[in-house]
């Protein structure tokens, strides 16, 4: 296995262990913080690059938009448990910077509201929808 590949393995069973992340997101977590694109992930774990996107997406509504940065170089060396994440709650929207990324984190709960934890959704989505950035029926 190339030492590249070994690496992500790694990284990607660390992060299925430390968050709720089901180990293909965690694959595909682990190739976007090297940079890899959608589809270049995809490639990689055998799938479409919107398949890739789906599980990517699912990933930062859960844990924040952050998850799906690339990291710099230092940041990709053992020990393999840092960055590490924690579901964000109903405050995140307030943290994120601009309208751009408070919709962008809106879009990636309203596509994965169905596999998302109960209480997250119970208790995001009210005030997303109060202040219009869904409108879930």
């Amino acid at each position: 296995m190339p030492d590249e590949q070994r690496i992500v393995t790694q990284r990607a069973n660390y992060l299925a262990r430390s968050t709720d992340l089901r180990q293909n997101e965690a694959e595909a977590i682990a190739w976007t913080e090297r940079g890899y694109s959608w589809n270049a992930v995809g490639r990689k774990l055998d799938t479409s690059g919107s398949t890739a996107k789906g599980w990517t997406e699912r990933a930062m509504a859960q844990y924040g938009l952050s998850i799906a940065e690339t990291l710099m170089p230092e940041e990709l060396e053992p020990p393999l448990s840092e960055p590490a994440y924690e579901s964000v709650d109903v405050e995140y929207i307030d943290e994120l910077q601009n309208e751009t990324d408070r919709k962008r984190w809106a879009e990636c709960i309203e596509r994965n509201v169905g596999k998302l934890p109960q209480p997250t959704v119970n208790e995001v989505v009210p005030e997303l929808e109060r202040r219009g950035y869904l409108s879930i029926d």
